[in-house]
């Protein structure tokens, strides 16, 4: 009986969130356990998106409508009608999560960014702490026709910010 004790004190600490995952207080660990939320909340990112400088690098989004439990994308980034990057990408409504995976330059394997922070239909931030770079990639419709795009290296500042502003452009235009 007192070893049931000692290791039910020594577990209590821990806590445990609405959700029922548990809460950890490790110094300089970030730990958010995977928030309620559907393809719905993150629809706002359907479409074809466009932005760069003019005589510079040019940068493109292009997301699906929800379906079949997934968002699936692409991108490519540009320089003087140079390809410079591209990556695959698919937003998936796992059971537990919305996850981001990300394929860049066609890599065997994705990234995988779970769902952190969302406001429905504003923004949404995907974060894996625990890759290299980035950690974390936010959506943020900044108008109707205007999306920002974040990535950064988490919360501890790790690597650039990167920011890129987009417009909405007819899919399949020039």
């Amino acid at each position: 009986m007192r070893i049931r004790t000692l290791l039910l004190a020594a577990i209590l600490p821990l806590g445990a969130c609405s959700t029922g995952y548990p809460v950890y207080d490790i110094p300089g660990v970030s730990f958010q356990p995977p928030i309620s939320a559907g393809l719905e909340d993150v629809a706002f990112m359907e479409g074809c998106w466009r932005g760069g400088e003019v005589n510079g690098p040019t940068a493109e989004e292009h997301f699906s409508i929800p379906g079949a439990g997934t968002m699936l994308g692409w991108s490519r980034r540009s320089r003087n009608g140079r390809l410079g990057s591209w990556e695959f990408q698919r937003v998936v409504d796992e059971v537990d999560a919305l996850v981001l995976e990300v394929w860049p330059n066609g890599e065997k394997s994705p990234a995988r960014f779970v769902l952190s922070l969302v406001e429905p239909g504003v923004y949404a931030t995907f974060e894996d702490l625990a890759h290299d770079y980035p950690k974390r990639i936010r959506y943020q419709l900044v108008q109707d026709d205007l999306m920002q795009i974040t990535i950064d290296g988490g919360p501890s500042g790790q690597g650039d910010v990167q920011q890129l502003t987009m417009a909405r452009v007819p899919c399949g235009s020039r």
